[in-house]
């Protein structure tokens, strides 16, 4: 029974609109910092391309995942980490798709993904990244 109880705190932590706020802010700045490190090693002057596609991902799966919490309420950490596992693997995938089409119809930019496999290396990269982020925002969550 005390089981049942152990992600109560994730939920009383983010029912406060201040913690939500805080951490989509620093989902934003991890995003962005992203965009910059991918700008730096690459040197092709593909900002624009990367943080639309980081920041499109970031915030589907920061979004994904909260609302998922909210809606089904996990009761253990195995309940949880499987919600989380879903929804950052369903997020990376939407956020790419919505960071393409914010790409193509704003920027006039069409991204071929299959060119030097870049759409796995997205997908690849964007499910790790969220997946280190989802385990530190875990650990802000004052108990």
């Amino acid at each position: 029974m005390q089981e049942r109880y152990e992600t109560e705190f994730i939920f009383k932590y983010w029912l406060n609109f201040k913690n939500v706020l805080e951490d989509f802010i620093i989902i934003i700045i991890i995003n962005t910092l992203i965009a910059l490190t991918v700008e730096a090693i690459r040197h092709d002057n593909s900002f624009l391309l990367s943080f639309v596609v980081s920041q499109s991902s970031g915030v589907t799966v920061s979004s994904m995942v909260l609302f998922s919490l909210l809606i089904f309420r996990p009761q253990t950490w195995k309940s949880l980490l499987t919600i989380a596992v879903i929804d950052i693997c369903l997020g990376v995938w939407i956020g790419l798709q919505m960071g393409i089409f914010i790409l193509r119809h704003f920027f006039h930019i069409v991204l071929d993904l299959k060119i030097h496999g870049l759409g796995l290396t997205f997908i690849t990269s964007g499910i790790i990244l969220s997946s280190i982020i989802f385990y530190f925002l875990m650990h802000c969550c004052p108990e």
